[in-house]
């Protein structure tokens, strides 16, 4: 191709709002008179507008909050090499409002240790301004799986779902619940719980050592521990109370 002749240089980037912006640049000769012309932006291409005399090219259809990068590039003839202008940053702006607050009031609570084994759901609280929330969750803290995003209810049912329950004895599971809105997305805390522990009734004398093994003599009848309860059943539950 030919020599690069247009020069071009974005000199001012201005009238940026949430989803627009307008590109000041020099050439050496009009748009009008160029072979071809483009603008190029990440992380999204919107629509332009160019000025055929004033040197100016606005973008269109951008992301509220969004960091850009933008250059122009152009050739006068058809045989001319492609000339790219500088590049410039710009942050489009947010959308009026403010960003959701983090949710509140877990359920679990956070660090809980007597959660059942069949727990159904995890449940919490909008903290202030949220329309919707991403739910995460998994075994190892600080690597949690995205499990619902954008969902609107205040709860996510655990029950038979990966690492759900029903659990084993002694468990822990991790949660987090991000807030989100127009404005954007809140990372919400990290909370945990922990699995009810098996724990049956002992023989009279004897206990557990730190390790959980059982250690002492039985003095009670028989070697045992006499335990009365009145117990009831019906429809896969079991209530009892000790008399």
């Amino acid at each position: 191709g030919s020599l690069m002749a247009l020069d071009i240089v974005i000199t001012s980037i201005d009238e940026v709002t949430n989803t627009s912006c307008k590109i000041h640049y020099t050439a050496a000769s009009l748009w009008s008179s160029w072979y071809d012309a483009d603008v190029i932006e990440t992380p999204d291409d919107g629509s332009h507008g160019w000025s055929l005399s004033e040197y100016w090219v606005r973008l269109f259809s951008l992301e509220a909050n969004t960091e850009y990068d933008v250059y122009i590039k152009g050739k006068e003839n058809v045989g001319d090499d492609w000339e790219n202008s500088n590049t410039e940053t710009f942050t489009t702006a947010n959308i009026g409002g403010d960003a959701p607050e983090k949710p509140i009031n877990p359920k679990p609570t956070d660090a809980a240790d007597d959660v059942v084994l069949d727990q159904e759901t995890i449940i919490w609280e909008n903290g202030g301004g949220a329309t919707s929330y991403d739910v995460y969750y998994g075994d190892t803290s600080g690597s949690l799986s995205l499990v619902s995003d954008g969902q609107e209810a205040l709860s996510y049912t655990i029950d038979g779902v990966t690492l759900g329950s029903p659990f084993d004895y002694l468990i822990t599971r991790y949660w987090r619940i991000d807030a989100i809105n127009d404005v954007g997305i809140i990372t919400g805390d990290e909370w945990s719980f922990v699995s009810i522990a098996f724990d049956p009734p002992l023989p009279t004398g004897v206990t557990l050592d730190a390790d959980g093994n059982p250690t002492g003599t039985p003095t009670g009848e028989s070697g045992m521990m006499t335990v009365r309860r009145l117990v009831a059943a019906a429809y896969n539950k079991m209530w009892y109370e000790s008399i």
